[in-house]
């Protein structure tokens, strides 16, 4: 009988000092929902040309408050402008939903007379961890 109410003695001091001393990770709760950011950008072709490309972008978002942030889904709302006639502007690539940043990569292509005009524009859409929204875009020539 001193051997049980021994055992459960000590069973209980191991459960207080392990209730005292280790301090469980805090559960953070996983919020999302659904915000609109929009990003301009005018590239210099050269020349004198100019290509301007706006964009407002719909996402669908997920965070952990002050942990991390995710891009779940987008939809695309865009135009381009410029002097020169643009032929072609499409998508070619992007990466996977599910990581803080999205980005979907676009191919321009817009002749003139004397010389064409080629590159890459990339829209970059993301989401922290307190669900804070921003959207950018970048460009590379060829």
């Amino acid at each position: 009988m001193k051997r049980k109410i021994l055992f459960g003695l000590i069973i209980t001091a191991a459960m207080f000092f392990i209730i005292l001393f280790y301090k469980p990770q805090a559960a953070y709760a996983t919020q999302s929902g659904t915000g609109t950011v929009s990003a301009e950008k005018t590239i210099n072709l050269g020349d004198g040309h100019f290509l301007c490309v706006s964009v407002t972008v719909t996402m669908d978002y997920s965070y952990d408050e002050g942990v991390t942030g995710w891009v779940t889904n987008t939809y695309y709302d865009g135009k381009t402008e410029s002097d020169l006639y643009v032929e072609d502007f499409q998508a070619i690539d992007c990466s996977d939903y599910g990581h803080t940043t999205y980005y979907e990569k676009y191919c321009y292509y817009c002749p003139s007379f004397w010389q064409d005009y080629t590159g890459y524009v990339y829209i970059y859409c993301s989401c922290d961890e307190w669900g804070n929204l921003s959207c950018w875009i970048q460009y590379k020539s060829t």
